[in-house]
């Protein structure tokens, strides 16, 4: 008797954990906010070139600053954004196209950042 309540106790503990683990694993397919930051000062990234991931349907918010003016540019994307040196600025698109997509500092002919949007 005791065998069998300890058995049915094991696994109704075992489902609990089971539905759980189902439930998180599902909340984590839903898109989010990926925040990201481009600092560039004297024409190199500050930390190095930088892999930035995103899934398909996420939100994506760069934040650009520079010491000197120029325009960043997500290749794939054809996005430009003009940052002023000594300011901030943020970018805020859907990450609808999957791939490796080069983040550039159009002035100066350099890789920034790379952008990998996965698919959902």
């Amino acid at each position: 008797m005791v065998k069998q309540r300890n058995f049915r106790y094991l696994t109704f503990l075992f489902a609990i954990l089971m539905m759980t683990g189902a439930a998180v694993s599902c909340s984590s397919s839903e898109p989010e906010e990926q925040n990201f930051r481009i600092t560039v000062r004297d024409g190199e990234p500050s930390g190095g070139v930088q892999t930035f991931e995103a899934k398909q349907g996420d939100t994506v918010l760069i934040r650009y600053g520079t010491n000197v003016t120029g325009n960043f540019h997500i290749h794939g994307y054809d996005i430009e954004t003009e940052v002023v040196a000594g300011r901030e600025r943020v970018e805020i698109f859907l990450a609808e196209t999957t791939g490796r997509f080069e983040i550039e500092l159009e002035e100066l002919e350099e890789t920034v950042a790379w952008l990998e949007v996965q698919p959902r």
